[in-house]
C-alpha cells in the first residue's frame, strides 16, 4: 500500500486542536489519545510537538489519569470560570423580555444592578455591575429591546441596554 500524504497537515493539527477546545468531552477525548500515544511507547516531547503542547502537560494528564481515571483527568480545568452558556444565554433573554416584576422585584426595568441580583438568585453566578450593564446592552443590542437569537424581538425595559 502507498503512504498516504497529507497536503497541509499544519492546518489539520489545527482543525484537530480547535475541536478539541469545543467541549469538555471533545477535551477529554483530546487528553486520552494523548494519552493513548504515550501508552504505545511515544515520548512525551513527540505527543507534545504534535499537539503543540508543553511535554510537561502531557505528564500531568497523564499523573492525573494514574491517580483517579477518567474522571480525575476531566475534572482539571484552567482559566475563569464560564459565565452563562449559550443555553442559560437564551433563557436569561427571555427573561429579559419581561418585567422584572414577574420575578417579584419592585423596578419597572432592568438595570446591571438588578441583573446582578437576579443572576444571583437564578443562576447562582456572580457578576459585577458592569459586567450586567454590558451583557443588557448585548442582549437588547443597544435598542431597548430583547434580541432573541432567530432574530425575532421581544420588547423589553431596559434601562441599561441603550445608553452607556
Amino acid at each position: 500500500m502507498r503512504r498516504l500524504e497529507i497536503p497541509d497537515p499544519k492546518a489539520l493539527v489545527s482543525a484537530l486542536l480547535e475541536a478539541s477546545r469545543a467541549s469538555r468531552e471533545s477535551l477529554l477525548v483530546h487528553k486520552l489519545h494523548c494519552l493513548f500515544l504515550l501508552a504505545l511507547g511515544f515520548s512525551c516531547r513527540k505527543v507534545a510537538a504534535w499537539f503543540d503542547k508543553d511535554p510537561k502537560t502531557l505528564q500531568r494528564w497523564a499523573h492525573r489519569y494514574i491517580g483517579g481515571g477518567e474522571e480525575k483527568l476531566q475534572s482539571c480545568r484552567k482559566g475563569r470560570r464560564p459565565g452563562l452558556d449559550q443555553a442559560q444565554l437564551a433563557k436569561l433573554a427571555g427573561e429579559l423580555g419581561g418585567s422584572p416584576k414577574a420575578f417579584g422585584y419592585p423596578a419597572e426595568r432592568w438595570s446591571g444592578r438588578l441583573l446582578a441580583d437576579h443572576l444571583e438568585r437564578r443562576y447562582k453566578i456572580s457578576f459585577s455591575r458592569r459586567q450586567c450593564q454590558r451583557l443588557l446592552q448585548r442582549l437588547t443590542r443597544g435598542c431597548g429591546k430583547i434580541v432573541a437569537r432567530a432574530g425575532s424581538e421581544e420588547a423589553a425595559d431596559g434601562e441599561d441596554g441603550g445608553g452607556l
